[in-house]
């Protein structure tokens, strides 16, 4: 796909690899807070396998979107990047806060 061509090192690593371990992260921890257990190993795999294929699709799907992030202010650094893309960082947010709450 032309669209990762476009992506420097820099927002592929932000991209594929910070954002959905973010998500894993926030997921964890909603689970243990709403259930009082950590999360078992395979169900982790299982989750964290979901969640990489999810944002491998993101672009594909969206792909005005991700590129506006990632393409147009592919240069600017992360808190400029939240700044101007709040939905998508709250959508992010939302998304393993309240799955956490379902596994």
């Amino acid at each position: 796909m032309i669209i990762y061509q476009d992506l420097c090192w820099k927002n592929k690593v932000l991209a594929f690899i910070l954002m959905p371990c973010y998500i894993l992260l926030l997921l964890a921890l909603s689970n243990f807070i709403y259930n009082g257990v950590f999360l078992d190993f395979t169900t982790l795999i299982g989750i964290a396998i979901g969640v990489f294929f999810i944002n491998f699709l993101y672009p594909v799907f969206l792909k005005e979107e991700f590129s506006k992030i990632y393409i147009e202010y592919g240069d600017s650094s992360l808190i400029i990047k939240i700044k101007k893309n709040k939905s998508y960082y709250i959508f992010l947010t939302l998304l393993g806060l309240i799955a956490g709450f379902f596994f």
